[in-house]
């Protein structure tokens, strides 16, 4: 795992230039990949339910795999407000065939709740898989979070905020748990963060630096111009802190928006002395299938496997 140094280019970037993504909020035609060769082991779990709202996981187990094996959660893309946990099946697939449990899950989508409902949703699922790692041959203390887009906003903060209850920015404040109780044993900690261009820092959207993605009213429940405290509240790189887990980050060089917002998300990072990787394709746009087709998972398998001190792939 590769830490900064000042041999590591960075972009100055200002945060008035960090723009909207060249995609739209759409589903990715390469982000439902190839249809996975067998199905979960475990399907369609209940893991908990916020307003009466059933929210599922599915779980895909490694074969002829001693246990306890680490976890990699997955949360799906889709700006918050579309998708749902079939669309990682692929990836939880593969990532199951090098040795990890993989865990993909829906969560209340825009048309549901506002933020932090999917934070909160995203921290009951590692809450639910710590407390049944047993069950399912997992290590409690070895679970990751990816997500790609919108899903890396919700990895990124669930864990820059793991353990974290109450948090105050301007003249709001917020329980970031979704639970009165979030600390040691059955915590919503995570050791691994994989963030695919995910948004780090919403701030030039509420100062009105940077066009507003129409997903983000949906999103803050306002525009962001409006909701200035819920922007920052749900920018990860304002929570950033020296005890915050290891990063993969996965960029499209051509994706200049969140390019631009992987650096701020770095920097911040760097000055915290957080461990992280930055992993940059050249000339991919928001989505690629360059971050889906051939190998792209190998980069990230590299990543968990160093984090989790497991031996090299076999692939």
């Amino acid at each position: 795992m590769r830490r900064s140094s000042a041999a590591l280019t960075m972009i100055a970037a200002s945060l008035a230039s960090v723009a909207t993504p060249s995609a739209s909020a759409e589903p990715y035609s390469a982000q439902m990949y190839a249809a996975p060769d067998r199905q979960p082991d475990h399907p369609n779990i209940v893991y908990s339910r916020p307003d009466g709202v059933a929210l599922k996981l599915d779980i895909y187990t490694p074969r002829q795999t001693e246990a306890p094996v680490p976890v990699v959660i997955l949360i799906h893309g889709g700006g918050w407000r579309i998708g749902s946990k079939k669309q990682f099946h692929h990836m939880a697939e593969r990532l199951a065939d090098e040795g990890f449990a993989a865990v993909t899950i829906d969560y209340r989508l825009t048309d549901v709740a506002h933020f932090p409902a999917q934070l909160h949703d995203s921290k009951a699922a590692v809450r639910w898989v710590r407390a049944h790692a047993v069950d399912y041959g997992i290590d409690p203390e070895k679970i990751a979070v990816l997500g790609d887009s919108s899903g890396g906003q919700l990895a990124a903060l669930t864990g820059l905020t793991g353990g974290a209850v109450d948090k105050c920015m301007g003249e709001t404040t917020i329980n970031l748990a979704g639970a009165q109780d979030d600390g040691p044993g059955l915590g919503s900690r995570v050791q691994a963060v994989i963030d695919y261009f995910g948004y780090t820092d919403f701030r030039p959207f509420s100062e009105g630096l940077a066009r507003e993605p129409r997903s983000l009213p949906l999103f803050f429940g306002a525009p962001a111009t409006e909701a200035p405290d819920i922007a920052a509240l749900a920018s990860p790189v304002l929570h950033v802190t020296s005890d915050a887990p290891p990063f993969f980050i996965a960029q499209g060089r051509e994706d200049r928006g969140m390019y631009l917002q992987s650096q701020v998300l770095v920097r911040a990072l760097d000055e915290a002395g957080v461990p992280f990787s930055l992993y940059v394709i050249a000339g991919a746009r928001h989505g690629d299938d360059a971050f889906y087709l051939g190998d792209p998972l190998a980069p990230t398998v590299a990543f968990l496997r160093s984090v989790f001190g497991m031996e090299a792939s076999a692939r």
